[in-house]
């Protein structure tokens, strides 16, 4: 499948993610996420966490937030498929997001390699 029809398909926010990134992320982000270890739900982990070190200095540097704007955080994080916000659905839609990250991870590459 290519990039477009993978983010074409995807169940969650993650291509919009997926452009600011592209967009405003640092440069060679895309490159650093390992997808072996790489779990959305986890800070460290997460795509931020790859491409900045941590999720939230990432959440810091694309929204330009402070740790008191905890409202304006989960809107962000929830409408650019960074994260999924509480309820009792939360955790499928983390299961959801993992998977639209890996696959718009793995075509990205694919698309840059070829």
């Amino acid at each position: 499948m290519t990039l477009t029809e993978v983010l074409a398909n995807c169940k969650t926010n993650a291509p919009k993610g997926f452009a600011l990134l592209n967009e405003k992320g640092p440069e060679g982000w895309l490159a650093k996420v390992d997808l072996d270890d790489f779990t959305i739900g986890r800070a460290s982990r997460c795509v931020l966490g790859y491409a900045y070190g941590s999720y939230h200095f990432g959440m810091k540097e694309l929204f330009n937030l402070t740790e008191e704007m905890t409202a304006t955080w989960d809107d962000h994080a929830e409408g650019h498929g960074f994260d999924a916000t509480g309820g009792p659905q939360r955790f499928d839609r983390i299961a959801e997001l993992d998977a639209d990250w890996r696959a718009i991870i793995t075509a990205a590459r694919e698309e840059a390699a070829s």
